[in-house]
């Protein structure tokens, strides 16, 4: 069953990458705009998957700060999906866990788990109207979460923004809204 149609679970949109055509959501559509891969490539030119990790916050801030602030609303347990659930779900995971002191190496094997269980999901998508273009564009490995881009990504906001919680910080997420993050993540 769908979980939109479990009555007890309240979906909550955060479209992290810029939304295009009729459907929402399309990363097909997303990744293969050259220009959004030069500029993936130009953030962060040893690894363009972290630069694309980087537009999320340059792009669309409001939109990660908006899906953490579902996670700390939610009134039971939250759940941070995308269509693979590595790369916006990773990114998202990957700056709660570390505003509320998960240590970086935990947070990017976290990240790499994803990889576990990943070929399913790619074969599923695969089948997806929405993303086989973007699937089959690429060799199956380039679909692996790989740990040393989220330690890029985390060092890169380390740089750039001063750290996860600097630029949460920035963007409107405040220190009250810092400890109900670390409320619903962390045990007492």
């Amino acid at each position: 069953m769908p979980l939109d149609a479990v009555a007890a679970v309240r979906p909550a949109h955060h479209p992290i990458l810029p939304e295009r055509g009729l459907a929402t959501d399309v990363v097909a559509d997303v990744l293969l705009v050259q220009d959004r891969v030069e500029q993936d490539r130009s953030r962060y030119p040893a690894d363009p998957r972290c630069g694309h990790y980087l537009g999320y916050l340059e792009d669309r801030p409001d939109q990660v700060v908006a899906a953490l602030r579902s996670v700390t609303a939610a009134d039971g347990a939250a759940l941070v999906h995308c269509a693979a659930g590595k790369d916006r779900t990773g990114v998202v995971v990957a700056l709660a866990l570390t505003a509320v002191g998960v240590r970086p190496q935990d947070v990017v094997a976290d990240y790499a788990a994803t990889g576990e269980r990943l070929d399913g999901l790619v074969e599923r998508l695969r089948r997806s109207p929405t993303y086989a273009a973007d699937i089959t564009s690429r060799p199956a490995k380039e679909h692996r979460p790989r740990a040393q881009t989220m330690t890029a990504f985390l060092e890169q906001v380390r740089a750039r923004y001063g750290g996860v919680t600097r630029w949460l910080t920035g963007h409107g997420f405040g220190r009250e809204d810092l400890d109900r993050l670390h409320a619903r993540l962390r045990r007492p």
